[in-house]
């Protein structure tokens, strides 16, 4: 009988799935051990995360090793890190001509203020 060989496991199913680990860890703990708001806790930590992924990013492109996939990147801008995706896009001076990637982030980012603003004067 022949064995199966097991499936790689894609980039951005590992970086996906570890992104989310992380951020919900951090997050559950910080929330737990010093009583913040989760709000708060889950936009520092995705922040953090974000701005730490896209430098490791930036690390792979110097070394040309596989790199982490750019819906990894979206979906972190997404769930509340664009500021911190921003950051890193300032101060490692990555992914600077992607364009496609530039105008994602930028529509993500129009859409937070407007769920914002929707948020903090009808809502709240």
């Amino acid at each position: 009988m022949k064995r199966r060989q097991p499936r790689p496991v894609s980039p951005l199913e590992f970086y996906g799935l570890a992104g989310i680990v992380i951020v919900v860890a951090i997050s559950f703990l910080i929330c737990h051990r010093y009583s913040w708001d989760p709000l708060e806790a889950w936009l520092i930590t995705v922040n953090i995360v974000a701005f730490l992924f896209f430098g490791y990013d930036k690390m792979l492109a110097w070394s040309g090793r596989r790199r982490i996939p750019e819906k990894v990147l979206l979906g972190f801008a997404l769930v509340g890190g664009s500021p911190g995706i921003l950051v890193g896009i300032l101060l490692f001076w990555h992914k600077i001509r992607k364009n496609l990637f530039l105008r994602a982030l930028g529509a993500i980012m129009v859409l937070q203020c407007f769920v914002a603003s929707i948020w903090y004067f009808m809502i709240r």
